[in-house]
């Protein structure tokens, strides 16, 4: 059996986060968006090296972390 285990990232998702920007008629900023693709971007580089492919990058895969970093799960 394969099993992936992970350090707890934060309680919300970014699909969370956006739905939760959107009711309230807020506008993401450019540079936070930019950071997250940026970190994410990263992140499916060092996956990748690893032969490792996601195949299901969702906002609902994006965690957030307290301190404002993501990170990517479910890597199934």
């Amino acid at each position: 059996r394969l099993a992936i285990v992970r350090e707890g990232h934060g309680r919300y998702t970014l699909g969370q986060a956006l739905t939760r920007l959107n009711t309230r008629e807020v506008v993401l900023p450019p540079a936070v968006a930019l950071s997250f693709v940026i970190e994410l971007a990263g992140t499916l580089e060092a996956a990748h090296r690893a032969d490792v492919v996601h195949g299901a990058i969702t906002p609902g895969n994006v965690l957030l972390g307290a301190d404002g970093a993501s990170h990517l799960s479910d890597f199934g």
